[in-house]
């Protein structure tokens, strides 16, 4: 009878055979990685799974009554790997990453503390009264036929070696980390864990990018800073101006680096907005080379796909998505992040940075906390896992600038020429006295004369209120106060029409892909402004178009931009460009305007920067250590994310209605997120609710309870509405359905 290594038939020797597949699409992906790292891999392929041969395993895996009870089968794989015929520092490397490839450390101490117990056990069976536990357990694995299977797969086991097993786990987990002590491990063990779980799903074929898929990029007639970026080798930072094929530019950086070596493609973006549309655009050349990874990314396949394709086809192509399947990721820097802060998982996350290139635009728009991260894993990418960076921008801060280039090192620069700047003027700003809600009647004039309007407000309840008092034929809001579903219904609108009168407040900015007539703008620092504009006269096909200001701030806006000074300095640098150019930003000027705005770190800031970026260098080279997740280091990764999903009451039934059919993503979808501070507010004033409903849930599998199920939901008593968003009113308290327990 064949040994297995899955429930679903899968055999032992399939198995390994299934993973060494993987192993060599890694090795054509990964062309910086020598074959001596490969063949370590490969040897903890062959040896990993051995212990399945267990018989009480086999039972278990066949549906038979066995006495596996809680044993690790990964256990009973280890005095193989100590009996193997390889050099002892190699056989070490190989030890820990069969011991502990699904439990950490702690995990595997307790595993072999069940040992410990013998009343969980019957002896009554062994030879000799001083055998141990663990001794008896392993006669139950066919030693020699086990052999045989690896043996088969060119690896040689002279003998078995049951004892000292446990002490090497207890000396490992004694060991202080340190990414310069644990680097090779940590990248053997992340090689490994690709392996294993592709092999396990089934996934045997990787994509790679070829030149022919860059065949494209031969089409165009390049600017001139395109053709000196396509000759870069290593690291290099971009200055052209928004619209001037910074993607084309960074995809001839790209062509050049893989015809040198193989590697990961990560391009960054701060947005899910950006990310969905940067993931279409790359997929539209690359065809299902792409990848997309971000928070939402359950909700963005959900509307990818029409409501006949199965929920199993949704799930593979997430696994896809986060699995090394693609070559090509479109992410957010967070995506990346959650390694250097060692959340589980980490070593593929590591391993996924050997060799890549990392391909960041858009680096202004964090603050000062997530620009340190990003500048961590810049420098350890770099100097530890030997990736190369592009760095895109139209304007970048000296001051950000700075830090860039001291984490980048060796590096180049380019920068587009005056002629190409000078024929990117295209905006004329104006600066207008008073408060946005007192100059209504200049707006809707424009609207009048059929113009198409954009009006950008700081918060989302002036965005309303503005919204509510224009007229048009054709009009869309749009800001953070929605929904997904809304959120993407309105976004998907755009792109099929551009509506006359869009509103919006900063979510506009977001490399939505939109041309206006004229701009309407609450005032807010200069890098803001300049995304906003970029929204009007964007194909510059209308001369020069006029962007008009604010210049008073309303109270609530000092929650948004806080940087009060970096405010003044705006009007102030576009006052001077009113008088001196009639207002007219010619794109060549812009790196002064942004230098003069942020003419230096703001104290408050500077310190938030240092202390962030201080303390998870620490956490990488100090405390990095393979199988051992930081826990505290993961606590303050995922503390970032203070956004709180909270359902609008109104919508409580639609929700259960979603979950009765199983479709999980279209119910949360229809949560709308707030603020912690926010929350908190609400939660106190009594318009936050934890409910208990009864309901029945309908699955795939057409299993279904007798019994309803309980389901704990946080219902929001504000008023939803899906034209508005989430307004700043109570609802009644009688919005209840007979599923309320």
């Amino acid at each position: 009878m064949k040994l297995l290594a899955k429930s679903d038939g899968t055999t032992l020797e399939q198995h390994i055979r299934d993973t060494l597949e993987v192993l060599e699409q890694l090795k054509e992906r990964f062309g910086g990685i020598d074959e001596d790292f490969w063949q370590i891999v490969r040897k903890a392929l062959v040896l990993h799974d051995l212990g399945k041969a267990h018989k009480d395993f086999q039972a278990k895996l066949r549906g038979q009554r066995s006495q596996w009870r809680r044993q690790r089968h990964e256990i009973f794989s280890l005095p193989f790997v100590l009996g193997a015929d390889l050099p002892r520092q190699i056989r070490d490397l190989v030890f820990h990453i069969v011991a502990f490839h699904h439990k950490n450390v702690q995990e595997l101490r307790q595993a072999f503390d069940f040992y410990e117990d013998d009343d969980d056990f019957d002896m009554s069976d062994t030879d000799l009264e001083d055998e141990s536990v663990f001794e008896a357990e392993f006669k139950k694995v066919p030693v020699e036929i086990v052999k045989g299977i690896a043996e088969n797969f060119g690896v040689s086991v002279s003998t078995v070696v049951l004892d000292g097993l446990r002490k090497k786990v207890v000396k490992y987990a004694r060991a202080d980390g340190g990414i310069d002590k644990w680097l090779d491990l940590t990248l053997l063990a992340g090689a490994f864990k690709h392996c294993d779980h592709l092999g396990s799903g089934g996934i045997l074929q990787l994509s790679q990018v070829n030149e022919s898929d860059f065949k494209f990029l031969d089409s165009f007639e390049l600017y001139s800073h395109q053709r000196q970026a396509a000759q870069v080798k290593g690291n290099l930072i971009l200055t052209a101006p928004t619209g001037s094929g910074k993607t084309e530019t960074a995809l001839l950086w790209l062509r050049n680096q893989l015809s040198q070596r193989r590697g990961n493609v990560f391009y960054v973006l701060p947005y899910t907005a950006s990310i969905n549309a940067m993931y279409h655009r790359l997929n539209k050349v690359f065809r299902d080379k792409v990848a997309v990874v971000h928070g939402k990314l359950d909700s963005f396949l959900e509307f990818q796909f029409d409501e006949d394709d199965k929920f199993d086809s949704r799930r593979e192509v997430k696994e896809q998505f986060r699995s090394l399947v693609h070559p090509i990721k479109v992410v957010t820097p967070f995506q990346l992040l959650k390694h250097i802060f060692m959340v589980k998982g980490y070593e593929k996350g590591l391993f996924d940075l050997k060799g890549s290139y990392l391909i960041f635009d858009e680096i202004h728009a964090y603050d000062a906390d997530v620009f340190a991260q990003i500048m961590v894993l810049l420098e350890v990418a770099i100097k530890y896992f030997d990736a190369r960076v592009l760095v895109m921008t139209a304007t970048l801060p000296g001051i950000l600038r700075a830090e860039i280039e001291s984490v980048l090192g060796d590096f180049q620069t380019v920068k587009a020429d005056k002629q190409l700047y000078d024929s990117f003027t295209r905006h004329r700003v104006r600066l207008i006295d008073g408060l946005i809600e007192d100059n209504l009647d200049k707006i809707q004039q424009d609207l009048d004369k059929g113009k198409k309007v954009l009006v950008v407000c700081n918060t989302v309840a002036k965005a309303q209120q503005v919204y509510q008092m224009l007229e048009a034929d054709d009009k869309l809001l749009l800001h953070g106060g929605f929904n997904e579903e809304d959120r993407n219904l309105k976004e998907q609108q755009l792109k099929v029409r551009e509506s006359q009168l869009l509103v919006g407040t900063q979510a506009i900015e977001v490399s939505l892909d939109i041309d206006y007539d004229v701009l309407y703008s609450e005032v807010a620092p200069l890098d803001a402004l300049l995304q906003r504009f970029g929204r009007v006269n964007r194909r510059r096909s209308k001369g020069i178009a006029t962007c008009y200001v604010f210049r008073q701030r309303s109270e609530s806006d000092k929650f948004i931009y806080s940087n009060e000074e970096a405010i003044n300095r705006t009007i102030q640098i576009l006052e001077q460009n009113e008088e001196e150019r009639d207002g007219i930003i010619y794109e060549a000027d812009l790196q002064r305007f942004i230098d003069f705005v942020y003419n230096q770190w703001d104290e408050e800031q500077r310190s938030v920067f240092e202390h962030r970026k201080n303390s998870l260098l620490d956490v990488i080279t100090i405390w990095l250590k393979p199988f051992e997740p930081n826990q505290r280091s993961e606590e303050d990764f995922y503390r970032q994310f203070d956004g709180i999903k909270v359902l609008p009451v109104e919508l409580k039934q639609q929700y259960l209605e979603f979950l009765e059919q199983g479709n999980y993503v279209r119910a949360e979808a229809l949560k709308v997120s707030l603020r912690q501070r926010r929350f908190f507010k609400l939660l106190n004033d009594g318009l936050i609710k934890k409910q208990l409903y009864a309901l029945n849930i309908e699955r795939e599998t057409n299993f279904k309870d007798e019994k309803p199920i309980k389901i704990k939901i946080e219902t929001l008593h504000l008023k939803y509405d899906h034209e508005l968003g989430l307004l700043n009113e109570p609802v009644s308290d009688d919005i209840e359905t007979d599923q309320f327990l």
